[in-house]
C-alpha cells in the first residue's frame, strides 16, 4: 500500500509532517525521497514545512523563552550539547539564575551519545510545534511558510502534477524529435493536412517538461533563500552581540 494513502484523510498532513520532524536526518530523507516518488506535491510541501532548531533559533527571544520554559531541565540540559554558545544563550536567557544554573551544571555533568541528544531535540521541536497546535504560536504571523492552512490535504491534491521525466524522455526517443527544433505556435495551419495536430503532442511534452524543471528550480530557490535568511539572522546577532 502507498505511503501517502493514509494520511490523505483530514489532519493527516500534520501527522506525517509530526512523524518526519522526529525522524533522524538519514530517515527523514529516505521517508521525503519515497513520498516523492509517489507524489511530488506532498514531498515539496512538507519540506517547505519542516521544522528545525535551525528555523526555531531565527525567532524573537520572548517566544523563544516561551519554548524553553516547558521544557525539562534534564532535556535542556542534555540539548546544550548540540547549540552553539549563542543558541544556548537564547535557550536560557529567560530562566531564573539558579534554574539556569541548575541547568549549566546538569549539562557539564552528562555526556549524552548522539541518540540521547536526539531525543532531546526532538522533544523541543515536539514542544514547538505543540504549541503551534494549540495556537499559542502563530506561524501564521511570525513564518507564513510554516503556517499549515485549513483543509492542507485538499489543498495539494488540487496542485498540478508533475510530468514523469523517464516517461517524456522515451516519448522523444521513440520520436526522434529534438525538442529545439519545435515551434510552439500552437495556431493550427489549415495547409499542414492535419501534421499539426500531430506535432502538439511532443509540444506539449516540451512544455510540461519546462514547467517541471521550473518548479524544481523555484523549490532550490526557495531553499537557498531561507538558508541564507538564517546565516544573516545569526549575523545580525553576533554583530548586535
Amino acid at each position: 500500500m502507498a505511503l501517502l494513502h493514509r494520511y490523505k484523510k483530514s489532519g493527516g498532513f500534520l501527522q506525517l509532517l509530526q512523524l518526519l520532524e522526529t525522524c533522524t536526518e538519514a530517515k527523514k530523507e529516505s521517508l521525503l525521497n519515497t513520498i516523492e516518488k509517489e507524489d511530488q506535491r506532498w514531498s515539496d510541501t512538507l519540506r517547505q514545512k519542516i521544522l528545525t532548531m535551525d528555523i526555531i533559533f531565527q525567532w524573537e527571544k520572548t517566544l523563544l523563552g516561551e519554548i524553553f520554559q516547558g521544557i525539562q531541565e534534564l532535556t535542556l540540559a542534555i540539548a546544550l550539547h548540540k547549540f552553539t554558545e549563542e543558541q544556548k544563550e537564547q535557550a536560557l536567557f529567560t530562566h531564573s539564575h539558579g534554574k539556569r544554573r541548575n541547568i549549566e551544571d546538569l549539562s557539564q555533568t552528562k555526556e549524552p551519545n548522539a541518540a540521547e541528544i536526539h531525543t532531546a531535540i526532538n522533544k523541543i521541536i515536539e514542544e514547538t510545534r505543540h504549541l503551534s497546535n494549540t495556537g499559542h504560536i502563530k506561524l501564521k504571523e511570525i513564518a507564513p511558510s510554516l503556517y499549515i492552512e485549513e483543509d492542507i490535504e485538499i489543498n495539494i491534491e488540487n496542485l498540478p502534477l508533475e510530468m514523469d521525466n523517464s516517461a517524456d524522455n522515451s516519448i522523444f526517443e521513440e520520436t526522434d524529435i529534438d525538442p529545439s527544433t519545435l515551434n510552439f505556435d500552437t495556431k493550427p495551419n489549415p495547409t499542414s493536412n492535419g501534421q499539426n495536430s500531430q506535432q502538439q503532442g511532443p509540444q506539449l511534452v516540451v512544455l510540461k517538461n519546462e514547467i517541471t524543471k521550473l518548479r524544481k528550480e523555484n523549490l532550490v530557490l526557495k531553499k537557498q533563500v531561507n538558508d541564507i535568511k538564517i546565516k544573516f539572522a545569526q549575523v545580525k546577532k553576533i554583530v548586535a552581540a
